[in-house]
């Protein structure tokens, strides 16, 4: 067997193990990808056995696993070719992201076998992601809200039963999300095993001595409350496990919106196919505009699901290059670009806090790829601030992009052209009235400084400011 060195995963290094994987097992494809774990790189193979091959995964895992014992960095999951397929169909991102073409390192020769089915909506798909995982949800709050409602009672040991149920239910929904299937297991210390090679945070909740005593506490809940009576957990324990589920809980939030965010950006790459029959939508996708501007096609619904919008010009742009690894990343090493769009929002009426709130959620994404700053004013404001000769209005509705409008917007063809004379002198004489009365107040205080009376010059100077 060729021995693959140390964080080398050149396709050179790979065809010895390869080579060893198709003469054991009837492969249909071998995808690579590759994640950082403690600033080590790991290099996963996925393999699917084709629909042809008479043995189970459960057989096939001991002879392929012979071939990884010496690898420090390599690892590799088994998985029926029909049930990825059918897995993709149904919502799950981690086959989608991982078996891509840029991934792809084996293929089986005169296969007919399809992958992802065509066409896939997804639209339908990503709905399908977040019904699952919401449904999971509901199932978490429900056991946590158990636990707490026991802890009240002072059933510590029932409460603990809760919170372990609660999390163990987070480890399940992403391990499905990660790694194609979740683990048949009760033990929180074999799902955190499980997820190590793939997720960090979440195999990392419980780390330090006291952490191990509380997850043998936690493990011991399950069996111990269920079929025995001689369980015993105090207070402070029981509390201590109720902060390492919020973490649970959030840990496995944070991977959830990685993989979506993942998602969307394969999507919005590859040029979906339309299924939205909204006739906004459909404004906005005939622009050219937004395609030159490559304005994510969330971004635009955020904001049109925030206030009623009549029309958004891009009045600026500015990209930020980086280079990074992730574990869910689509390629072995992205090239992240990340994106700031300054908007000009027109509403129907005068805009709501609902648009502030939505600048400052889609800023605190990190993940998204984009920040923005939206100034939102309403039609009526806009045409008056036209009126004026606005140099930032007109400059923005006439010569800016249009990257989304309603059939009823703003006709700007009956707004006169920017007067560049007209501004000077307005904003020359804005100058000198501000000016002078700047200098009156000035004047004011001297002449009180005079009289020494210093209060009234303190007074004075407050009233300026």
């Amino acid at each position: 067997m060729e021995k693959l060195e140390t964080n080398q995963t050149e396709t050179g290094s790979l065809k010895g193990i390869i080579g060893h994987i198709i003469a054991l097992v009837d492969v249909e494809r071998i995808y690579v990808h590759k994640h950082e774990k403690e600033e080590i790189c790991h290099t996963v193979l996925t393999i699917l056995i084709a629909n042809t091959c008479t043995k189970s995964p459960a057989e096939l895992l001991p002879l392929v696993n012979i071939l990884f014992t010496e690898q420090q960095t390599l690892h590799f999951t088994l998985h029926p070719a029909h049930q990825i397929k059918d897995a993709i169909s149904k919502g799950n991102l981690y086959f989608y992201n991982i078996c891509t073409e840029a991934n792809l390192l084996y293929r089986k020769a005169g296969s007919d076998y399809e992958l992802i089915p065509t066409p896939l909506n997804w639209q339908e798909l990503l709905e399908n992601v977040t019904k699952q995982y919401d449904s999971e949800e509901e199932k978490i709050k429900a056991f946590v809200s158990g636990a707490d409602f026991y802890l009240e009672k002072e059933n510590y040991a029932q409460s603990a039963f809760m919170l372990h149920q609660a999390i163990e239910l987070n480890y399940r929904a992403i391990e499905h999300f990660i790694t194609g299937k979740s683990k048949i297991t009760h033990s929180i210390k074999a799902h955190q095993k499980y997820l190590e090679p793939y997720c960090l945070e979440l195999s990392s909740i419980f780390l330090t001595e006291q952490d191990t005593q509380l997850l043998k506490l936690l493990d011991d809940a399950y069996l111990a409350v269920r079929y025995e009576n001689s369980y015993q957990i105090n207070k402070l324990d029981l509390s201590s496990l109720r902060v390492k589920a919020s973490e649970v809980k959030l840990a496995a939030f944070k991977t959830y919106k990685q993989l979506l965010t993942t998602f969307q950006k394969c999507t919005e790459t590859s040029s979906p196919p339309q299924t939205s029959t909204d006739a906004a939508t459909d404004i906005a996708a005939q622009n050219q505009d937004v395609s030159r501007f490559e304005i994510p096609s969330s971004l635009i619904n955020q904001i049109t699901g925030a206030a009623s919008v009549e029309g958004i010009f891009c009045f600026g742009k500015r990209v930020f290059s980086k280079t990074r690894t992730s574990t869910f990343s689509i390629a072995e090493v992205d090239q992240m670009h990340d994106v700031h769009y300054d908007l000009l929002i027109i509403t129907s009426a005068e805009p709501v806090n609902n648009l502030v709130d939505l600048q400052s959620i889609i800023n605190a994404d990190t993940e998204s790829g984009y920040s923005v700053l939206l100034l939102a004013y309403s039609v009526e404001s806009a045409k008056r601030a036209l009126r004026l000769n606005n140099r930032f209005f007109h400059k923005s509705m006439h010569q800016s992009t249009q990257i989304y409008s309603k059939q009823a917007c703003i006709q700007l063809d009956a707004i006169q052209d920017y007067d560049l004379t007209n501004t000077s002198l307005h904003c020359d004489l804005n100058w000198k009235q501000r000016y002078f009365r700047a200098e009156a107040f000035m004047d004011a205080a001297e002449c009180i400084w005079i009289d020494q009376d210093e209060l009234c010059y303190f007074q004075s100077i407050f009233l300026i400011y």
